[in-house]
């Protein structure tokens, strides 16, 4: 079981790591490109949440960090646990604009022929984020893929601990947060399929 608790959290951690070198690759490479050619507010609605969610994820990593050191020194847990919830805000904040967010690229995309060349690398292959859509659809795979880790830990954990009442709360919130935002998608390709 303890063997089985640390490969869980080393793969949070991994998927945060992996995750967050999709970001920088976004602000470093991908929002540069696109700054010339569009305004300033249709700059921020595609893209202000790149940064607070790439700055919540180095603090992730860092928590988890110290909850996977704590677990291998003492076999516990850590409470830092718990802390966790708040570092998923940015994506609550992202999906409440998501269909604004949407709309604008969809305009962005018809009026700016050379947008596919803003996601290739130098080599001319597709960057990890191939399109301005992709990201969100890859985020949500994110948060679901932690509310799983999350129900796995559940599950290799004492149902009567400490630290499985813990881990229970934040897979109710993940699951939560899950599926509000794949609500929002549905409900957003339901409308615009519908008036196209």
């Amino acid at each position: 079981m303890a063997k089985r608790i640390k490969l869980i959290l080393d793969e949070m951690l991994s998927l945060l790591r992996i995750t967050n070198e999709w970001n920088q690759e976004v602000i470093q490479v991908i929002m540069p490109r696109f700054q010339s050619h569009l305004t300033e507010a249709e700059f921020n609605t595609l893209f202000d949440h790149y940064n607070p969610i790439y700055q919540a994820h180095i603090e992730l990593i860092d928590i988890l960090d110290q909850v996977d050191q704590g677990y291998t020194q003492t076999g516990a847990i850590s409470d830092l646990i718990v802390d966790i919830i708040p570092f998923f805000q940015p994506y609550v904040e992202m999906y409440s604009k998501y269909e604004s967010t949407m709309l604008l690229a969809k305009e962005v995309k018809s009026r700016l022929p050379q947008i596919d060349s803003f996601f290739l690398d130098q080599d001319g292959n597709k960057t990890n984020v191939g399109s301005l859509d992709a990201a969100w659809v890859l985020n949500v795979a994110k948060v679901q893929r932690f509310s799983l880790l999350f129900d796995e830990l559940t599950k290799s954990l004492p149902v009567d601990s400490h630290e499985h009442e813990l881990v229970s709360r934040v897979l109710d919130e993940l699951k939560k947060m899950t599926q509000h935002f794949s609500d929002i998608i549905m409900n957003y390709n339901k409308l615009y399929h519908n008036m196209d």
